[in-house]
């Protein structure tokens, strides 16, 4: 299995428009800080789903962070959740567009979100 950064990395390459932030993490935090970095990512995502709702960016990073959260290890797992899903918040429309394993995630984290 890939170490995070090395997932994180894999992640950029779908999604390259997410390399600045990731360089920029590191050049901050003396090194890759995984949790503020996924913390950014969920930023990036709400400007994008605001600017377009049909981004095919957007698209590309949710199914990469569904298929890491459905096939990584635990800390992937609490990485995703605690680090992009909780940074979205209860009101964010990007929670409807969740893929089936983060959904259940976020149900967990906001369930009034999906009552």
């Amino acid at each position: 299995m890939p170490t995070t950064l090395q997932w994180t990395e894999y992640l950029i390459e779908d999604v390259p428009e997410l390399r600045d932030a990731l360089l920029e993490n590191e050049r901050d935090n003396s090194g890759f800080e995984d949790h503020l970095f996924f913390g950014e990512i969920a930023d990036w995502a709400s400007h994008e789903y605001v600017a377009d709702n049909c981004s095919p960016k957007l698209d590309r990073l949710l199914a990469n962070l569904e298929r890491g959260f459905s096939d990584g290890d635990a800390y992937r797992r609490n990485l995703i959740a605690t680090s992009f899903i909780e940074n979205l918040t209860w009101r964010s429309p990007l929670l409807a567009t969740l893929g089936p394993e983060m959904t259940k995630a976020a149900r967990g984290i906001y369930p009034a979100s999906f009552e």
